[in-house]
Order: C-alpha cells, then sequence, then structure tokens
C-alpha cells in the first residue's frame, strides 16, 4: 500500500482514504478486497482543512460533500471551507444551540 500511496499524484491521505489527481488503475481498485482501494467519488475540485476532520469537495457531476466534525457540523458551506483555505488563521464567531448540557 505504501508503494502505492508515496506517489506524487496522491494529494491527501488518512487511515480509510486517498484522493489521487488520476483515476487508480483497476488492479489497485475493489469494492469488496482487502488491501485495494475502493473509488468513492471522482472529484473536479477539493479542500482539505484538516486530516479525518475537515473537508469539501465537489464531484464530477456537481454534488457538494461537506465533512466537517466538531460543534460547527451543519453551520458552514462551501463559501466557508474556501475562505479558511485562503486565510488559515482566519476566526469567527458563531452561536451554537446546545440540544443538551452535561451536569
Amino acid at each position: 500500500m505504501y508503494e502505492t500511496i508515496k506517489r506524487e499524484d496522491f494529494l491527501y491521505t488518512d487511515t480509510y482514504s486517498a484522493v489521487t489527481k488520476y483515476t487508480l488503475p483497476p488492479e489497485l481498485l475493489s469494492e469488496t478486497e482487502l488491501g485495494k482501494f475502493k473509488l468513492v467519488d471522482q472529484i473536479q475540485l477539493g479542500i482539505f482543512l484538516a486530516p479525518k476532520s475537515s473537508y469539501y469537495y465537489l464531484t464530477k457531476d456537481d454534488k457538494e460533500i461537506i465533512n466537517l466534525k466538531g460543534p460547527l457540523k451543519g453551520h458552514v458551506d462551501h463559501e466557508w471551507c474556501l475562505s479558511q483555505y485562503h486565510n488559515l488563521n482566519k476566526k469567527e464567531n458563531v452561536s451554537i444551540k446546545r440540544n443538551f448540557n452535561i451536569d
């Protein structure tokens, strides 16, 4: 696996996923075989702000995928991701409603 993911066309990897510039050859892909990659999406634009927790991508069929962990989940859109990408030190105050409290 390392021989594959160390290539320069791998843009992002974490424990269970990878983003590449190009579609991988069929011999590296499988829906079920351990040690092979599963093709989930083909993307035209991707912004990966933090490993495993914060990313945005636009699929080739124009579907937006946003993954954000923490209290802001559901409060960001692609414009927020783009602005954060262009200014990684950007801070913003937002109000979050909690449905429960821990005493």
